[in-house]
């Protein structure tokens, strides 16, 4: 493991461009309803899938004022969505219905389903190679399905149980290692899924076990060597993986025990983002902890947010979707 002052200088660099901090453009007719999640496809940043309570889901481009598809997968609110990083138009969801459904974005046709979950799905993932894929549920456990085959269908591989309701869930790139934050723990647990072995991350920079916040949401930075934490007690902690004591404390959000912020990260963690309470969304500039922009324009809770590109210059962007049924676009 690296030692955690070069990981701590690692984070000192300064930004090499402005934070995004107005909107550049808001999409107002894509959802009904509350807008739950939003999503970039890993190779093309400018295309989107979000998701919400009105049971759609939406395939659009940042660039272009309506959907590309329209897609029904679930009899319930779709809670999050996730891109096949191996395919363009090939999409995984999990809604309250307790499933996870995958679905061609171009036909719209449903591939493959998967109804194991016994409460709500409100977690997917696939890992960066496109041959994981994984769901979190509040039935407390998280499962996993895997190809026999490269670019082959998926089949169930394993699951595991927790003491609480999944939160957040994603892979560290590269790996099959997936990051799990469960209510009610004070853990991150790392489970290698090839070996089926578990990890524990004490996120108490003591050792104890007392729980002191919910790991709400959790993003693994492009390195794989940085964790970032989004809690219930508006608080974001940055960590580097394996090592509890925290390297950033991000302050400056209002979220609370009913809370359920999402985070972002700029792709050389240069800025961190996330969503907040009070209907806006703040974004820290890492290296000097300090709040570097304040995203207003939504009039109810942000739900949902995840980076993008402005797709004049390239520049990192920020995508968000509201309570108030909207999806905003925001660059500097």
């Amino acid at each position: 493991m690296t030692d955690s002052r070069d990981a701590m200088a690692d984070l000192l660099t300064e930004p090499a461009s402005a934070p995004p901090s107005q909107c550049a453009k808001s999409f107002a007719q894509l959802h009904t309803g509350n807008v739950l999640c939003v999503a970039t496809h890993p190779d093309d940043a400018s295309l989107v899938i979000s998701c919400g309570s009105d049971r759609t889901v939406q395939i659009f481009r940042t660039g272009s004022d309506a959907p590309e598809r329209t897609l029904t997968p679930h009899d319930s609110a779709v809670l999050d969505a996730a891109f096949l990083p191996s395919a363009k138009l090939v999409v995984a969801t999990t809604g309250m219905d307790g499933a996870c459904v995958i679905s061609d974005a171009g036909t719209g046709e449903a591939l493959q389903q998967f109804h194991e979950h016994q409460k709500y799905a409100n977690r997917v993932c696939f890992s960066s190679d496109g041959e994981v894929l994984a769901t979190g549920s509040y039935d407390h456990t998280a499962r996993v399905y895997k190809r026999k085959e490269t670019g082959g269908a998926f089949s169930f591989a394993m699951r595991k149980q927790f003491v609480g309701n999944v939160e957040s869930l994603c892979t560290i790139p590269d790996t099959h290692i997936l990051v799990i934050g469960v209510r009610g723990d004070n853990y991150l647990h790392m489970w290698d899924v090839d070996a089926n072995t578990v990890t524990k991350m004490n996120l108490n920079a003591n050792g104890d076990d007392h729980v002191s916040f919910a790991a709400l949401d959790i993003k693994v930075s492009n390195d794989g060597r940085f964790v970032v934490v989004a809690t219930d007690t508006s608080r974001v902690l940055v960590y580097q993986i394996g090592n509890s004591q925290p390297l950033r404390l991000l302050c400056g959000v209002l979220n609370d025990g009913f809370s359920q912020p999402r985070c972002a990260l700029h792709p050389n963690m240069e800025y961190i983002a996330c969503t907040s309470q009070d209907n806006k969304v703040v974004v820290w500039e890492t290296a000097t902890e300090s709040v570097a922009a304040e995203l207003i324009g939504h009039t109810k809770l942000p739900r949902a947010i995840c980076t993008t590109t402005n797709g004049d210059d390239n520049e990192f962007a920020l995508l968000t979707g509201s309570f108030d049924h909207s999806v905003k676009l925001w660059t500097k």
